[in-house]
C-alpha cells in the first residue's frame, strides 16, 4: 500500500491486520490502511450483459437497509458496514466489509454473506452464476493501494485481481473509475473521502493559517479542529515532544451509525524538514484495528492538479 499525507508523495506501507476487529476508516474506496483492517467475504456474479452489471451495482446500495437485516440475522455480534462494488465486463465482484467483535468470524461473514446472497439471488433472476468466494476478501491478504493527497484533492489507485480501480475526488465531486468506465462518489462514499481530504496530515499542521478552519482548546494538549463544512477533529498533542499523538474523529457509514476513529502517530522522523509519523495504528470503539509502518516518505514530487484528476483510459474488453 502506498500512502500520501502531503502536497504529493506516495509513502509505501506495511499494514500488519488485526482480523475481525472494527473498521476504522471509510473511504469506501477506500482508502488508507483501513482497507486490510477490516474482515470481508467476497463474491462474484455473472450476468448477461455489463450493463445488466452496473444496473445490479445501484440496485444493490438502493436495497442496502434490507440486506444488511438479512445478513445481520445470522448473528448476534456481527455488522454488516457496507458492501463494494467492483465491475469487470459483465461480472460483479461485491465485496462484503463486517465488523465480528472479538471473534475471527471467518464463519461468521461467510454465514451472513450467503444469508444475503440467497436473497439478492431470488430478487434478481437476471443472475447467471455466483461464487460465494472469489479470492477478492482481505481477511488474509490487502489489496495494492496507492493514495495520493494534495491540497484539496485526493486520489486512490487500488489493483485488484481483474485490473485496477481509481477513486478521486477533488473535496467537491468525485469519480470511482472502474473497466467499466467512471461512477459518480455520491452520498457516505463523498462524504469518507472528504474526511480523508480534511485530514491531510500536512493540512492540519497548517489550520490555523486556513480561514476555512477554526482551531481552539478542547482540554489539557488536546486542539479540536473544525471546518466550514462540518469536518473535525480531535487531535492530542504530546506534551514532551509537541507533536500530534493522536487523531479522534466521527466517521459517516454508508449504512448504520457513525463511528468513532482513533489514530494514533508515533516513531516521528524528520523527512525534507518536516518530522512525519513512521507509525500509526488504527482503532474503533476502543479497539485496536491495524498496525502500519510507513517506510517512505516523499515530498513535492511535482505533480500538476490536472493530473490527480484525469481520468484512466478503458481498458479493451476481449
Amino acid at each position: 500500500m502506498k500512502l500520501g499525507l502531503d502536497t504529493i508523495r506516495p509513502a509505501v506501507v506495511a499494514i500488519d491486520c488485526h482480523r475481525g476487529h472494527l473498521d476504522p476508516n471509510v473511504a469506501t474506496m477506500p482508502a488508507s490502511p483501513e482497507i486490510a483492517a477490516r474482515l470481508t467475504e467476497a463474491n462474484r456474479r455473472f450476468f448477461d450483459s455489463a450493463r445488466q452489471a452496473r444496473e445490479y451495482s445501484r440496485w444493490l446500495q438502493q436495497n442496502l437497509p434490507k440486506i444488511t437485516e438479512i445478513a445481520e440475522s445470522t448473528t448476534s455480534v456481527g455488522k454488516l458496514l457496507r458492501i463494494e462494488t467492483y465491475l469487470a465486463h459483465r461480472f460483479a465482484f461485491c465485496r462484503f466489509d463486517y465488523t465480528t467483535g472479538d471473534a475471527a468470524g471467518q464463519n461468521m461473514v461467510s454465514n451472513a454473506t450467503f444469508a444475503a446472497t440467497s436473497w439478492i439471488i431470488s430478487q434478481r433472476p437476471e443472475i447467471r452464476h455466483f461464487y460465494l468466494e472469489s479470492n477478492f476478501a482481505t481477511d488474509k491478504k490487502s489489496s495494492q493501494v496507492n493514495v495520493l493527497l494534495m491540497t484539496g484533492a485526493f486520489r486512490q489507485e487500488n489493483t485488484l485481481p481483474f485490473g485496477k480501480i481509481v477513486a478521486y475526488s477533488d473535496s467537491k465531486i468525485g469519480w470511482m473509475h472502474s473497466q467499466q468506465g467512471p461512477l459518480p462518489l455520491t452520498g457516505a462514499q463523498l462524504r469518507q473521502v472528504q474526511g480523508e481530504i480534511f485530514r491531510n496530515y500536512i493540512g492540519l499542521l497548517l489550520s490555523d493559517s486556513n480561514a476555512d478552519r477554526t482551531v481552539s482548546l478542547a482540554g489539557e494538549n488536546t486542539l479540536l479542529v473544525s471546518a466550514k463544512d462540518g469536518q473535525s477533529v480531535e487531535l492530542k498533542i504530546d506534551p514532551v515532544t509537541k507533536l500530534i499523538s493522536s487523531e479522534s474523529y466521527t466517521q459517516v457509514q454508508p449504512a448504520g451509525p457513525p463511528s468513532q476513529v482513533t489514530v494514533g502517530l508515533s516513531d516521528y522522523k524528520e523527512v525534507d524538514g518536516i518530522k512525519v509519523p513512521f507509525k500509526i495504528t488504527l482503532g474503533q470503539g476502543g479497539q485496536k484495528v491495524a498496525d502500519a509502518t510507513v517506510s517512505e516518505y516523499k515530498f513535492n514530487t511535482g505533480m500538476k492538479p490536472e493530473e490527480l484528476a484525469k481520468q484512466p483510459s478503458l481498458a479493451k474488453q476481449p
